[in-house]
């Protein structure tokens, strides 16, 4: 039973780690990318 636990205990850390993680980024990654679009727009920078 101790064992069970210790076994189980981490991975279920690791797991809720790796999807918060994951969807943080792709949240960031979304918001900076449009962001960076709208500057571009702003400024009439070319698209090389």
């Amino acid at each position: 039973m101790n064992k069970l636990l210790t076994i189980t205990i981490p991975f279920l850390l690791l797991v809720q780690t790796i999807f918060s993680q994951s969807k943080e980024i792709k949240g960031d990654t979304a918001y900076w990318y449009k962001r960076n679009i709208e500057f571009q727009k702003n400024l009439d920078l070319i698209d090389f």
